[in-house]
């Protein structure tokens, strides 16, 4: 089971998710319809922090989940860009990958990112002048 933290950066307008911990796929689930429905309700976008978290999800969920999961039947849920922070030697960077891709496909804007600096700036389009509180390992 795994543990998160959510916070509010209201100056970059982002919510930050850092993920601890074993993740299952109804963690993965869980975090992501309350990241998603509150970056909705505030006009953010997110940034989810995996880099202290081991995903366990078989491989064919990392399709299925974006067009079951019912959060993303909302529209305006579906628009707001998030980023998955990961290692670069992490067990699951190749289902991170092929997530972004599938939702890409499905017009969802994820992207994967190793660097947290290139994160934001994607995230909020501008470079970050310093890293938002909250966000470990910066």
């Amino acid at each position: 089971m795994s543990s998160y933290d959510l916070s509010l950066d209201h100056d970059r307008h982002l919510i930050l998710v850092v993920i601890r911990g074993e993740l299952m796929q109804d963690d993965g689930s869980e975090i992501i319809t309350v990241t998603r429905q509150k970056a909705s309700e505030l006009n953010y976008n997110i940034l989810y922090d995996m880099r202290e978290a081991t995903t366990n999800v078989p491989f064919s969920s990392w399709y299925r989940l974006p067009r079951e999961l019912e959060v993303f039947s909302d529209h305006n849920i579906r628009r707001h860009k998030a980023v998955l922070l990961v290692s670069k030697t992490d067990k699951a960077l190749k289902g991170y990958e092929f997530y972004s891709i599938v939702t890409e496909n499905l017009g969802i804007k994820v992207r994967v990112f190793f660097e947290p600096d290139e994160a934001l700036e994607w995230l909020t389009g501008k470079s970050p002048a310093a890293p938002p509180a909250g966000l470990p390992g910066h």
